[in-house]
């Protein structure tokens, strides 16, 4: 099976934009037990216990003001430009997160290295460069902060996580096999996190699906220790939604057309300290679950999709594209809407984990839209604020009432910046 794009494009960075993750996904089954009563619980949710795990209701959906939190009008730090100081300049930012005194880790794909810079913005030091030796990399997919200021790296090409210490030495390297599920024979297709005790959390897709029409198979989340070995399962889920359409010719024969629409049903992951947050995209319900598979909580809000317009297609791809390739915007439009099969946007976009072990829950929001709404929980699942980010805005981190976000400028060029926090009065 060979994939394919949706269609050619005019160039690497409209490429970037508009390629359409064939990722992991995960769907886990609603928890049952309406018959048990609620109870009032905090910031004005409903909360139950069904089957010992503790339900958590919060009712969002006619509440865009409540516990709204605000940005500082201008960042505090902002890490950028557009050409000159080379220290500076961000192509394919993968992650960033907040250190010690101020400081903070970026990985740059695009310069195949991390950089870590002081609280004025200047450039401390680099870590790696091309290539697959150690402390080298080919792709890097993720970055996330661990105890002590190290650094967790994932690079998804060579399939290895590299943990640096606060000095950028290599504390650690792990590699993980192609075929990580050797019971259910699945594929890696996502290094989800890494616990704080140091065990990666990742998901394998299950092998020998049916590759017919739209399509969404099933895998496991694994834990894995300092080795690469799976340790525990966390349960089972679903993959991300493909559509397996009809052959396409090419030069060298036949080859099976693979979609992905850019609203497929997938499933979000993010991972803290001690537990492992699920969700399907297609619902407000987000899964919490021990190492070990133990489901603790469920945390669930009235925030359901939007109607899905042919709008919404058009906007995503002019995004990428411009609305100058008035063809290519058209084909893409109506292959994208071929892999699309309901008619509903999903919930959520994202979920992650902050430096104080907060949950942020981003809803999706129809694109062109000038605003998303993000919600944080703490770890029992009550309501600490909403946040109406900016569009151009992605969260990258938070850490007390700051927030690190990327902002891409109007040449693509890319911009990290440190926003400050006002909670709600």
């Amino acid at each position: 099976m060979t994939g394919r794009m949706l269609t050619e494009r005019p160039s690497r960075r409209a490429a970037r934009r508009l390629a359409l993750t064939l990722c992991a996904a995960a769907a886990l089954a609603a928890c049952a037990g309406d018959d048990d009563a609620l109870t009032p619980g905090r910031a004005g949710a409903a909360r139950r216990d069904s089957a010992g795990v503790t339900i958590v209701e919060h009712h969002l959906a006619d509440s865009s003001g409540a516990n709204a939190w605000t940005l500082s009008p201008q960042p505090l730090l902002r890490i950028g430009t557009v050409s000159g100081d080379s220290t500076q300049e961000l192509y394919r930012v993968r992650g960033a997160g907040f250190l010690r005194g101020g400081r903070i880790a970026v990985a740059v794909d695009g310069a195949h290295e991390l950089r870590v810079y002081d609280s004025t913005g200047a450039l401390v030091r680099t870590v790696g460069r091309e290539g697959g030796g150690p402390g080298e990399f080919r792709t890097i997919r993720e970055l996330w902060v661990l105890g002590g200021d190290s650094l967790a790296v994932y690079d998804s090409r060579l399939r290895r996580l590299t943990v640096f210490d606060d000095t950028g030495a290599v504390a650690r390297s792990t590699n993980y096999a192609v075929l990580a599920d050797s019971v259910r024979g699945g594929i890696l297709t996502e290094l989800a996190g890494v616990l704080g005790d140091g065990r990666a959390v990742g998901f394998a897709t299950d092998t020998g699906g049916v590759m017919s029409g739209f399509q969404r198979d099933t895998g496991s989340v694994l834990v894995f220790d300092a080795t690469g070995h799976v340790v525990a399962r966390a349960g089972r889920a679903g993959a991300r939604e493909m559509y397996f359409g009809r052959p396409v010719n090419t030069p060298r024969g036949p080859m099976m057309s693979l979609l992905s629409s850019p609203f497929a049903h997938n499933t979000l992951f993010a991972v803290g300290r001690d537990r492992i947050y699920l969700a399907d995209n297609a619902r407000y319900d987000v899964r919490v679950v021990a190492p070990d598979g133990v489901e603790r909580l469920a945390l669930r809000a009235d925030v359901p999709g939007l109607p899905l317009r042919d709008d919404d297609f058009r906007h995503f791809a002019d995004s990428a594209l411009g609305s100058e390739h008035h063809e290519l915007l058209d084909r893409n439009v109506r292959a994208m809407r071929e892999a699309t099969p309901f008619d509903t946007l999903p919930a959520l976009a994202a979920l992650l984990v902050d430096a104080d072990d907060r949950l942020w829950v981003e809803e999706l929001a129809r694109p062109g839209s000038p605003t998303r709404r993000l919600a944080v929980y703490d770890r029992d699942g009550a309501l600490v604020g909403t946040l109406a980010l900016p569009s151009p805005l992605r969260l990258l981190g938070a850490a007390g009432d700051r927030v690190l976000v990327l902002r891409r400028g109007e040449s693509d060029e890319e911009y990290v910046e440190v926003y400050g926090l006002t909670p709600a009065e």
